[in-house]
């Protein structure tokens, strides 16, 4: 044994950031730091990092301590790569945190979760080129005249170079209904840039206008829309545009709840792109386009309380989809509520 031990030096884990938008930001949590230190880890990147040169990949987990209200837009401060992105998460794993703290498929407010009153959306107009999204409960309560939408994407916002972009195991809803909802959606596709690569995968979207929709002229897009999942809206559940050129859409597994029969599930713009597919997936009136689709309405545990898990009985869903296990575009052997995928394909966010 040592002849003399010194006394050990009181430390403490602190995050990051306090919030989201300062996480995006790059503005450092003071609460817990020595105020003697002249330089903390991150205040000299202020405003975003070039993270790309650096060869680094950023990964921003968001917690369940209490609802969340900031938002991120409009910021240009980061520079990516496709190897080198930026990565917005909820930790679920067991080496990423003790107690998972992202839902299982199915709105929990115990687990993280973002509330906010803003006129575009929790995520808006991300000048970067190389981010994901991934595991997020986001809820628009916004009232007053305006879009009071989800995400609103903008490829290219920014920079006008290729990209890629994972929208992915989001629950995005929207409890209020306000005096003007004529721009509500849930996901919005605005215009691209050229050669950017935006995928839609394993999303759970309701009580908007519309659930998604690509607008706006884009150029050498790409578009993955994979098991997605949209009910209670009331104009369209997907409303897919195209008016730009040389874009390409991939469209599979994604389904509609409409027991209120309202609007129209699924809505197109005139015009093909190159190697566009759309099979597998669903609609209850009849709109939608492609091969290997279902009709009808699926059998849901709870859809009239959001809750779109699929009841054992049902036919529509639970082992119709394509197998994108080992997919090109984009693979999926996971559900939104991380079940693995064995063998039975199902379309939608939820497996059974």
């Amino acid at each position: 044994m040592p002849n003399s031990v010194e006394s050990d030096v009181d430390w403490s884990i602190c995050r990051m950031s306090t919030s989201l938008g300062d996480a995006e930001d790059l503005i450092e949590n003071t609460t817990c730091l020595d105020s003697s230190l002249a330089t903390k880890d991150i205040d000299t990147d202020v405003g975003g990092r070039d993270i790309a040169t650096a060869n680094e990949q950023w990964n921003i987990a968001f917690y369940a301590d209490a609802a969340h209200t900031s938002t991120i837009r409009n910021d240009d401060g980061w520079a990516t790569s496709s190897n080198n992105y930026l990565r917005f998460f909820t930790p679920k794993e067991t080496y990423e945190v003790g107690i998972s703290q992202r839902h299982s498929g199915v709105w929990d407010s115990s687990k993280a979760n973002i509330d906010f009153n803003d006129y575009y959306g929790a995520f808006f107009d991300l000048g970067h080129l190389y981010y994901r999204i991934e595991g997020f409960q986001i809820n628009s309560r916004r009232l007053a005249s305006g879009d009071g939408g989800g995400m609103r994407i903008y490829p290219g916002f920014v920079y006008n170079d290729p990209g890629e972009i994972h929208i992915v195991d989001n629950i995005i809803s929207k409890q209020a209904v306000g005096t003007d909802d004529s721009s509500s959606v849930g996901i919005s596709l605005l215009g691209g840039t050229l050669g950017t690569k935006v995928i839609v995968a394993n999303n759970i979207i309701y009580g908007f206008k519309i659930g998604f929709e690509k607008r706006s002229t884009t150029d050498n897009l790409e578009l993955i829309l994979y098991n997605n999942t949209i009910g209670d809206f009331t104009d369209k559940a997907f409303s897919i545009g195209r008016y730009g050129t040389n874009d390409r859409y991939v469209i599979r597994n994604n389904i509609v709840e409409n027991l209120n029969r309202t609007g129209t599930d699924w809505s197109y713009s005139s015009g093909a792109g190159l190697g566009d597919i759309y099979e597998f997936n669903h609609s209850t009136d009849g709109t939608v386009i492609g091969s290997d689709n279902q009709l009808g309405d699926i059998d849901f545990l709870n859809a009239a309380g959001n809750d779109y898990r699929l009841q054992s009985i049902d036919i529509l869903a639970k082992d119709t989809g394509a197998d994108l296990r080992n997919d090109t575009d984009f693979k999926i052997d996971r559900d939104i509520k991380d079940k693995n995928i064995e063998n039975i394909f199902h379309m939608g966010a939820h497996a059974y």
